[in-house]
């Protein structure tokens, strides 16, 4: 995430650049409306930008110092912290494409959603290693899950 901002934020500044040094010869015709509505787009990729940098660097941080506590509880310390997890699929349509997203939702005792990105042919294969990891979590989707994962967050907190 940290290279998408820095990303976000070099574009930011090379729209600052060409939008406002006078290198587009168009931008000196435009009017006031203009120019604030490319202000706006700058401040807000900026915005962006930073923001994703400063998440990434925190959670970065947090890592390095042993505070992050999905990385401590696959880390190995017995720590269960992940209660429930299972599949989540997204089906997607573009034109005549049709492909499919497999996540995997981890959800934490302190109702925080970490999401892993896999194959599909790997999703059981992660399933066994959570399942070592975190052997008292609630696996797979239904309401009553859910509703049974929302009491067990309330008990803990």
């Amino acid at each position: 995430m940290g290279i998408i901002g820095f990303f976000i934020l070099a574009f930011a500044v090379l729209m600052a650049w060409i939008f406002f040094s006078g290198v587009d010869s168009e931008s000196e015709g435009m009017g006031t409306g203009g120019k604030i509505t490319g202000l706006i787009f700058v401040l807000l990729f900026v915005f962006v930008g930073i923001l994703m940098l400063v998440i990434s660097i925190r959670t970065s941080s947090k890592i390095r110092q042993g505070k992050h506590p999905l990385i401590n509880a696959l880390s190995g310390n017995g720590d269960p912290y992940i209660l429930w997890y299972y599949e989540h699929v997204t089906h997607v349509k573009s034109g005549p494409a049709k492909n499919t997203a497999h996540n995997i939702w981890l959800l934490g005792r302190d109702k925080k959603q970490y999401t892993i990105n896999v194959k599909k042919g790997k999703v059981e294969e992660a399933f066994d290693y959570l399942a070592t990891k975190f052997p008292n979590a609630m696996v797979g989707y239904s309401k009553e899950m859910e509703a049974a994962y929302n009491e067990q967050v309330k008990a803990n907190n």
